[in-house]
């Protein structure tokens, strides 16, 4: 858990844009180089639960992403 006056060390960090139809996730590791490749899903409930599927297989602990 973080400390009063600690800045939080994230380890992924992940953009979203919303559309009306989709939207479409991308992520960046700390000190890697950006990657063009990002990913689309539905606007729907199976696509946001493998939006949040993708981000769990991750292996990171939710509370060191940057959403």
């Amino acid at each position: 858990m973080e400390q009063p006056g600690m800045k939080p060390m994230y380890r992924l960090f992940v953009g979203v844009d919303i559309a009306y139809q989709a939207f479409t996730a991308a992520s960046l590791l700390p000190g890697a180089k950006p990657k063009r490749e990002s990913k689309p899903f539905e606007q729907t409930a199976q696509g946001f639960e493998q939006f949040q599927k993708r981000l769990h297989v991750s292996g990171i602990d939710p509370g060191a992403i940057w959403r």
